[in-house]
């Protein structure tokens, strides 16, 4: 047998309101007085603000995907162990042509120059 406590169940007729019991074990903490957690949606994720200023949101985004872009690249940059990968001078070519395309696409998106027209027109 198992000497764990273990807390009985309300009476019939109690209500909640009635505020927790004061006859807990020691160890046991009333759920009730537990701080609550942040606000998530239903993915999991924390619910952001809709009235977040663009600028404080660049600074979140940013930060946050940066974090995650130079980590991954540094995981790509693990390829190039040659003591643990075998690879040819054209797949590591393909590699750096990717990750520089990558790179020239965001400048451009950061540029102030405007974007190419779909259109012609002399």
């Amino acid at each position: 047998m198992s000497n764990a406590k273990t807390l009985e169940p309300q009476a019939k007729g109690a209500s909640a309101k009635e505020g927790p019991k004061q006859n807990l074990p020691p160890g046991i903490v009333d759920a009730a007085t537990l701080p609550k957690p942040e606000a998530t949606v239903a993915s999991g994720r924390k619910a952001v603000d809709p009235n977040e200023p663009p600028d404080k949101k660049f600074k979140r985004l940013a930060v946050k995907r940066m974090t995650k872009a130079i980590k991954s690249i540094g995981y790509v940059g693990n390829l190039g162990n040659k003591r643990q990968y075998q690879y040819t001078p054209e797949q590591r070519q393909k590699i750096l042509d990717s990750l520089h395309d990558a790179i020239d696409d965001v400048a451009r998106k950061f540029s102030d120059e405007t974007q190419r027209s779909e259109s012609f027109s002399l």
